[in-house]
């Protein structure tokens, strides 16, 4: 059983103010709390049905902090519909960025979809990329939908919340800059550099004018011909479809020049 006070912890993770207060958020489901399980010294907690605690007990070896709840009392923490299990607080982590060791770096730009910037994550975990830069009008990162989105990927890949002229000023000069803009070059038809950083702007509006500054080649994904010789007409890519294209060609390209 668990006490008001804990249950109003756990609630208040919830929102972005307490997590920030507390550096740390919730994770919920099987998948995602297993990934996290590989980094046992970020749990702080688990909070889980008797059933899944005596299934999982060898991955549990390493948790201090394991509460059995009733399956009532995960409905009243939860985020979900309906509940999974097992919930996970995590503490973030926090680092700085080597650009000695890291080729491709992710810049997002006022995304504002939490379940846009969790696929982005999973994206990044899917190509090594380490870091995800996240300007301040972005989407918190560690909101329940956007964790539950990124499947767990959110326990490899580096995210900093920071201005984005403040990272553009401190990169190195060896890093080219590539904007997504619409009507720009194919990135097809550009020999992409090494040491790159892309950056995704809001699913609407793009990058915004103070950021295109900061940006040295513009690209775009291109369209094809319909059987009928009718040209693709959509407005704009989903901004993680965008994002998993240009990762690809990113990746495809520099292994094939290694």
């Amino acid at each position: 059983m668990l006490s008001k006070n804990t249950i109003k912890y756990l609630n208040s993770l919830k929102e972005k103010k307490y997590r920030d207060l507390k550096n740390e958020f919730i994770v919920e489901g099987e998948k995602s709390v297993y990934e996290f399980l590989k980094y046992p010294e970020n749990i702080k907690a688990i909070y889980a049905l008797p059933a899944w605690i005596n299934q999982n007990i060898e991955k549990l070896k390493l948790i201090n902090n394991i509460n059995e709840i009733s399956v009532d009392l995960l409905k009243k923490i939860s985020n979900l519909k309906t509940p999974n299990n097992v919930i996970a607080i995590v503490k973030k982590t926090h680092s700085t960025i080597d650009f000695n060791h890291n080729n491709l770096i992710l810049v997002l730009d006022g995304i504002r979809d939490p379940g846009n910037i969790g696929t982005i994550i999973r994206i990044a975990d899917w190509f090594g990329i380490d870091y995800l830069i996240c300007s301040p009008d972005t989407v918190d990162p560690y909101n329940p939908k956007a964790v539950q989105s990124s499947m767990g990927s959110l326990c490899r890949v580096k995210v900093l919340e920071l201005p984005l002229d403040q990272f553009f000023n401190m990169l190195p000069h060896d890093f080219m800059v590539y904007g997504t803009l619409i009507n720009a070059t194919p990135i097809n038809n550009i020999k992409l550099q090494q040491k790159a950083v892309i950056i995704i702007g809001n699913e609407a509006k793009g990058i915004s004018n103070n950021i295109i500054k900061f940006v040295s080649c513009k690209i775009s994904i291109p369209s094809y011909m319909h059987e009928l010789k009718v040209k693709g007409k959509a407005d704009s890519l989903n901004a993680a479809i965008a994002a998993s294209i240009l990762c690809y060609e990113f990746k495809k390209q520099n292994n094939n020049n290694s």
